[in-house]
């Protein structure tokens, strides 16, 4: 805590320009194999399976890889804080961007044209089925989405890191194990 500046503008100006916030993208996908410690193990799996998630989202692919990386808005946030012993904590909230919600929005709507979901005092309560093709189908776009989110936060963090190794190259900042949750 001691190395951060008082005005820490300059560095909150550094993070904004790394990690693009609110509906922003960066201008190109942004490659993980650059970062320091970012295992890009199942990357490549991953992407391939874009291909396999519902067909209505398929034509966001190029925003979704733009967005990989990118903060989103909302209660999405990013901290530097300081706790009693002096250490800094890099902190970061945030998901699968648009494209969870898109796939989301997609399947209640399936959900909500089921047969068995007619008739409820509230549509929102409409479920699917174990071991039907609906569920299989959103099953496999939520956790195609929970790895986007992971990535994104996993992306989000190296780029963040990276900032702080550059502003704070004097103090050559040393970073413990990340601690990663769901965002929802």
């Amino acid at each position: 805590a001691n190395d951060l500046p008082g005005d820490l503008s300059r560095l909150r100006s550094k993070i904004e320009e790394a990690i693009p916030v609110g509906r922003g993208m960066h201008d190109s996908a942004v490659d993980p194999a650059g970062f320091h410690g970012f295992a890009t193990t199942g990357w490549d799996d991953f992407w391939g399976r874009f291909d396999g998630i519902a067909d209505a989202v398929k034509f966001r692919q190029e925003r979704a890889v733009k967005q990989m990386g990118t903060l989103g808005g909302g209660n999405h946030f990013v901290e530097v804080c300081t706790d009693t012993s002096g250490s800094v904590w890099l902190m970061l909230h945030s998901g699968s961007r648009n494209i969870g919600k898109e796939l989301a929005e997609f399947h209640i709507g399936v959900a909500q044209k089921l047969p068995h979901n007619q008739g409820l005092v509230d549509r929102d309560l409409a479920v699917f089925v174990a071991q039907t093709p609906q569920m299989a189908a959103y099953r496999n776009d939520l956790f195609w989405a929970q790895e986007y989110a992971r990535y994104n936060r996993t992306l989000m963090m190296s780029l963040l890191k990276d900032v702080v190794r550059k502003e704070f190259r004097k103090a050559k900042p040393a970073f413990e194990q990340e601690i990663s949750a769901h965002h929802n």
